[in-house]
């Protein structure tokens, strides 16, 4: 991060400012919804696996 420091320096100051203002309201957003979306992502995954299993399922009642 200091790295780049020197290149925002060189036009407006406030252009620092409003990078380093964005990364961290980015770093916030993507810590609050990762958890979210890997709880939809679940229970999408759950949703599949049930519709897969429940064909089966009706099936094999019939059958027997």
């Amino acid at each position: 991060m200091f790295f780049f420091a020197g290149t925002f320096t060189k036009g407006d100051p406030m252009m620092m400012i409003d990078a380093l203002l964005d990364m961290t309201i980015g770093m916030i957003l993507g810590m609050v919804v990762s958890p979210i979306m890997m709880k939809a992502i679940k229970i999408l995954r759950q949703r599949r696996k049930v519709d897969r299993i429940l064909p089966e399922i009706s099936e094999n009642q019939q059958i027997s």
